[in-house]
């Protein structure tokens, strides 16, 4: 996989999971046993460590920082490390863990763009979670959850659906 591949993967994942959430109320996200036993909100707190230890998997190749990332096979670890990620966001309101999200994935997609072939390739090679597989498999549940909320809560039409948009982006 090239650069322009990983990237366009990237940005077609963030559309998708914001098409996703759009419009849901914010206490909807907060609900848990939506994935499983995790809330919405607690999936948006894990994309966003995830995307955070990118960053610094992609420091650590490039020689910005030189303590090499935690062993991928350490299970323990990393169900120990998610469950802090999750913790740490627990008490911000929705619309914090959201703009945290689009901020720590945007400066994924910078620092991307940035990084010459000779990193992307080095990257892809070390790190098995560079494409983000945990990434494509959250969303496709996001995006199952979002069609049976859909279905339990069809959609109003006219100025309804127009207050309620305005109300949910001022969340």
């Amino acid at each position: 996989m090239n650069k322009e591949t990983l990237l366009a993967r990237l940005m077609a994942n963030s559309q998708a999971l914001a098409q996703a959430l759009e419009g849901v109320p914010h206490d909807e996200l907060e609900k848990p046993g939506a994935i499983g036993q995790r809330s919405i909100k607690e999936v948006c707190a894990l994309l966003t460590a995830w995307d955070g230890e990118a960053l610094r998997r992609i420091d650590y190749i490039t020689g910005r920082c030189l303590e090499p990332p935690h062993d991928v096979d350490d299970s323990a670890y990393w169900n120990n490390w998610a469950e802090m990620q999750v913790a740490i966001k627990r008490t911000m309101p929705v619309r914090g863990v959201l703009v945290d999200m689009i901020g720590t994935h945007q400066r994924l997609l910078t620092r991307l763009a940035e990084l010459s072939d000779f990193h992307i390739e080095r990257w892809l090679k070390q790190d098995p979670q560079a494409t983000q597989p945990y990434f494509t498999d959250y969303l496709a549940q996001i995006q199952t959850w979002r069609t049976t909320w859909d279905k339990a809560h069809p959609a109003p039409g006219g100025l309804k659906k127009l207050w309620q948009s305005v109300k949910w982006w001022q969340k």
